[in-house]
């Protein structure tokens, strides 16, 4: 296995999410980790201040951590997921800021400005 590159992000992210990179068991992942003396993930309270606010998916983006990790520790601490109209709110502000990203890209920055 090649960990170049991939042993800066022991402890950093959970050790399945370093498994699936490298294409690796996590077994294997786990053992190297220990060896190099690098305590396990775990989310810090900055992370933990998101769980909740923001949808699961958007919160590991942020984060590196699988949406299954966010996931579980929300699920762990009791913290109940994201309204669901603010996961709508989040789609639709996304939706109208790929729609003028679009008509910029076709129109030019200035299209509608008098």
């Amino acid at each position: 296995m090649n960990w170049a590159g991939i042993e800066h992000l022991l402890g950093k992210v959970p050790d399945g999410d370093v498994a699936r990179r490298l294409g690796a068991s996590v077994y294997a992942v786990r053992r190297m980790r220990r060896v190099l003396g690098v305590r396990r993930f775990r989310m810090t309270e900055r992370v933990r201040r998101l769980l909740g606010r923001h949808p699961d998916g958007v919160v590991a983006r942020m984060t590196g951590a699988s949406r299954m990790t966010v996931w579980r520790t929300r699920r762990d601490e009791g913290i109940p997921p994201c309204p669901r109209y603010r996961r709508q709110d989040y789609i639709r502000v996304r939706r109208a800021r790929n729609v003028a990203e679009q008509k910029e890209r076709v129109h030019g920055p200035d299209h509608g400005v008098l």
